[in-house]
């Protein structure tokens, strides 16, 4: 199903005393860019971890972020360095023996010492922990995917709203296009007429030829048929299931190309003002076009 790069997914998981959590982001990018965030311990696996997430994504830029936090646990163990602990006890008791000094040494004291208590944390098994982790990306994944569909379904009916918009103004561009030459031969006619006196007829021949080149030169009938082809297109791209944002991205750009034809051609102030429309209507659809995988 076709979805858009803009995404987030979650996910969490118990191992031991070792409390994960995943979050999974996205954002539009040309191509599949994936970024993996882990624990120093779990480096080995982010090879396996980007290739699970490249069977769930075609294109964006992803994120991954795996923690963990260390929850007490009975398995935890401490280890007391007893010979440190006589070290330490030595050395305060020669102190105490030079200085005659008779209170008691106090344990807690010793204990606090650099080095003499160390917890001992379960060993982590990469290998037996690989298939829950891998399981756990794939759950944050999975609402990814749900995120970013969602996402391409609202994208799609804005979209269509828009080449609803631009169909419209390009209707009234086709209408106002069919007009404009018999209303040049007309005004080139009375100013012919507003120069010469009357006595003096308007060389038939002569306006045809200028209306003729008038119209071959301001001509937008070609540029409006194709814009009509590339919504046609459009629309039909966008029934496709997935990777459709390339092919309609290179279609903006042909909307682009024929609408700044027309109004480079046209100097009437009604099509100027639909080309106008018509380039705000496009760059909505560019945005949100760059948005879809």
């Amino acid at each position: 199903m076709l979805q858009s790069m803009t995404g987030y997914g979650s996910s969490t998981l118990l191992i031991g005393n070792r409390d994960f959590s995943f979050e999974i982001k996205g954002v539009n990018n040309r191509y599949l860019d994936v970024r993996v965030h882990l624990p120093r311990d779990y480096y080995k696996l982010e090879n396996d971890i980007k290739e699970k997430i490249s069977s769930y994504v075609n294109r964006g830029k992803v994120d991954l972020y795996i923690n963990y936090k260390t929850l007490p646990e009975a398995s935890s163990k401490v280890d007391i360095d007893k010979a440190l602990v006589k070290e330490y006890y030595g050395a305060i008791q020669n102190i105490a023996d030079d200085f005659d000094y008779d209170d008691d040494i106090s344990l807690q004291f010793i204990l606090s010492q650099p080095n003499v208590m160390t917890l001992i944390e379960p060993e982590i098994e990469l290998e037996e922990e690989k298939v829950h982790i891998i399981n756990a990306v794939a759950l944050a994944c999975e609402e990814f995917v749900q995120m970013r569909e969602n996402e391409a379904t609202n994208l799609i009916k804005s979209i269509k709203g828009q080449l609803d918009s631009l169909s419209t103004e390009v209707d009234k561009v086709e209408k106002r296009s069919s007009l404009i030459v018999d209303e040049y031969k007309q005004k080139l006619e009375q100013r012919i007429k507003e120069l010469l006196s009357d006595s003096v007829e308007v060389d038939q021949d002569r306006l045809a030829n200028e209306v003729a080149y008038y119209a071959d030169k301001a001509g937008i009938d070609e540029e409006i048929v194709r814009v009509h082809s590339h919504v046609d297109q459009f629309n039909k791209i966008l029934k496709e299931d997935n990777k459709i944002g390339r092919k309609l991205d290179f279609l903006v750009q042909e909307f682009n190309r024929e609408i700044n034809t027309i109004g480079s051609k046209s100097s009437d102030v009604t099509i100027t003002n639909s080309v106008v429309e018509m380039k705000s209507i496009i760059e909505k659809i560019r945005e949100q076009v760059q948005n879809l995988e």
